[in-house]
């Protein structure tokens, strides 16, 4: 995944190149359905002195994130939080789909993308969080959102 998402034929790779032109200003950045950090990283890297949040409800891709996002830190004049939760409107845990079968994106009702009738998923439950409640205390500059249709 990594490969597609940083390497040299990444994915979305048009909308990474504009990133930078809708950030000026942007001192708090939020990356729902973060995977392992695509736009969070390139956010960064047109950014100085912001807060980056990382919202991922996959618990492995939220691990690998927070792995990732250490050494962006130290590369990056910006401080990045890694935010295990699904992003709801209520604040509650939730049947969260992954795939068993391929490398992709889980989401909050199983996919079928593979246009196969074998693609198994685990059910696991995760907890949620609204926006509001996740940044009631701060000013949010950028949301980022995607996750898979939800």
């Amino acid at each position: 995944m990594e490969e597609r998402y940083f390497g040299s034929e990444m994915h979305e790779a048009g909308e990474i190149r504009r990133l930078p032109s809708v950030l000026d200003g942007v001192n708090v950045f939020v990356d729902v359905g973060a995977s392992l950090g695509q736009y969070s990283y390139f956010a960064g890297k047109a950014l100085t002195n912001a807060t980056i949040y990382c919202i991922e409800a996959d618990p492995g891709k939220a691990k690998h994130l927070e792995h990732l996002t250490e050494g962006w830190s130290t590369e990056q004049a910006n401080t990045f939080v890694v935010v295990n939760k699904g992003c709801s409107d209520t604040n509650e845990e939730l049947v969260f789909f992954l795939p068993k079968d391929r490398d992709t994106s889980g989401a909050f009702f199983p996919l079928d993308d593979s246009g196969s009738e074998s693609a198994t998923w685990d059910r696991i439950s995760v907890p949620c969080v609204t926006l509001d409640e996740l940044f009631a205390d701060k000013r949010v500059d950028f949301i980022k959102v995607d996750v898979e249709g939800a």
